[in-house]
């Protein structure tokens, strides 16, 4: 005959039978109540909190700028396509910043997708020709250690 106490079917262990002890109306009245004594500290005076009007300063949205050097960009020329990266007034200088670049007229074509070089003033740049004719989109795609935000903008190729 197996003695009662060691009828385990989970870990054939006894040990785990004392965690299977109902808790006790007087344990859950403690518990609730420690809790709720605890509750009040989470929004003392003077403590750091943001509510939805005044965002945390790390969660203002970026502000990306779009430029072209030179503004007219003519086809087989060298052309610079410039993004500018700031949160409020302040330059973002460590963003990992990279332009995804289709034709408008090939929309389901090939998309280049190139990283940008920084100038650590909070504008990254990308230096290349245009072979073809025509309008093109792209996409700013600005990765930080907070945020993925992207941009789309267009321009022409004469």
């Amino acid at each position: 005959m197996v003695p009662r106490h060691s009828r385990d079917y989970y870990t054939g262990s006894t040990y785990w039978n004392r965690f299977r002890k109902p808790i006790g109306i007087a344990r859950l009245f403690s518990l609730l109540l420690l809790l709720t004594a605890m509750l009040p500290a989470c929004g003392k005076p003077g403590t750091a909190s943001y509510s939805a009007e005044s965002p945390a300063p790390e969660s203002e949205e970026l502000t990306i700028t779009f430029s072209t050097i030179p503004q007219t960009i003519t086809a087989n020329q060298t052309a610079q396509l410039t993004a500018k990266i700031t949160r409020g007034s302040t330059p973002i200088k460590d963003a990992s910043v990279g332009f995804e670049i289709w034709r408008q007229d090939e929309p389901d074509g090939e998309h280049l997708q190139q990283a940008a070089e920084p100038d650590n003033q909070g504008s990254y740049r990308l230096k290349g020709s245009f072979t073809d004719k025509g309008a093109y989109s792209v996409v700013i795609h600005v990765t930080t250690a907070q945020t993925h935000e992207m941009k789309m903008e267009s321009f022409e190729v004469h």
